[in-house]
């Protein structure tokens, strides 16, 4: 029995017609015209499309596009109930769609492990490169301190050395502080300073109000 890439080249043959006609009328491309004709579906795109040029191309030929690609399906259910389109077509797709592989798992897994990498020297690098972490609670901008005595809270991390108005504070075991500070006389600024091992530096500082009782 006669597939359909033959009954289509023989009635355009029939009728005169060159496949740059038929282009111009059904706007096939004439690479996929000449794998149609030829029955090379693992030549041209996934079966849906297929059915799509085979109706298109029989209007055009005055021939009946369901029996054609009732055809179409016929010839890719010879050897498989399931298989809905010819050997060919099912073998290309499976060739272009299945690309798992050793090799492509290989691949893949270097790939996730550049990337965690990256990451992590990207975190280190920033880590190595910032400076402290700092964050004080208290005292607030403009801040009322009565009698010079300022509550100074904050955290900030655990290896570093703090210093408010250059007089050094001892941290908990998690960065912490928290202790109530005199200041001078006419004194109505607290400067906080974390400083690093590499003398990286992070300073707050907060201005106060200083009033007497």
């Amino acid at each position: 029995m006669k597939k359909v890439g033959q009954i289509l080249k023989e009635a355009r043959i029939s009728q005169g017609k060159t496949l740059l006609e038929i282009y111009k009328e059904t706007k096939i491309s004439e690479n996929n015209l000449k794998a149609l004709e030829k029955d090379k579906y693992q030549d041209l795109p996934e079966a849906i499309f297929v059915n799509g040029f085979i109706q298109t191309y029989a209007k055009v030929l005055g021939l009946s596009g369901e029996k054609l690609t009732a055809i179409f399906r016929r010839d890719g259910q010879k050897k498989e109930k399931v298989l809905l389109v010819p050997l060919g077509l099912k073998k290309s797709l499976l060739k272009g769609s299945f690309f798992w592989n050793p090799k492509t798992a290989v691949v893949l897994l270097g790939f996730f492990l550049i990337t965690i990498f990256s990451i992590y020297l990207g975190i280190q690098i920033k880590g190595y490169f910032s400076p402290p972490k700092l964050s004080l609670d208290l005292p607030l901008e403009g801040q009322i301190v009565v009698d010079n005595k300022v509550l100074v809270k904050g955290k900030t991390d655990e290896d570093v050395s703090l210093f408010v108005n250059d007089n050094l504070v001892n941290l908990d075991d998690k960065g912490n502080f928290s202790l109530e500070f005199d200041l001078l006389t006419d004194e109505d600024l607290i400067v906080v300073k974390a400083q690093d091992r590499r003398s990286r530096e992070t300073v707050i500082e907060r201005k106060l109000k200083v009033v007497d009782k």
